[in-house]
């Protein structure tokens, strides 16, 4: 939904319409936000990377990385800290 006040004259040049991600996008991001984060990624942590790929289907890129930011708050409000796991992404409602 547009409102009536974006389209008046002067308030936008052009308007562009992004898509969401597909599967190898969403995995592409994901990894770019893991690697940033200074993850050491294995064959195993690849696998469960492509299985969150294909459950976030409609999702942003933004809200991919909230997801993993709302992972690792959860594992770091643990007593003791940990790492995050997939644990911390399953208990989270996709």
């Amino acid at each position: 939904v547009v409102l009536k006040i974006f389209n008046l004259t002067g308030r936008f040049d052009y308007i562009i319409e992004v898509s969401l991600p597909d599967e190898i996008e969403r995995r592409d991001i994901l990894l770019r936000h893991l690697q940033r984060a200074n993850t050491t990624l294995s064959a195993k942590s690849d696998a469960f990377v492509w299985k969150l790929a294909k459950a976030t289907k409609g999702f942003s890129g933004a809200d991919l990385r909230n997801i993993l930011t709302r992972a690792s708050i959860l594992a770091l409000m643990r007593d003791p800290p940990c790492e995050v796991q997939g644990q911390y992404f399953l208990t989270m409602q996709l």
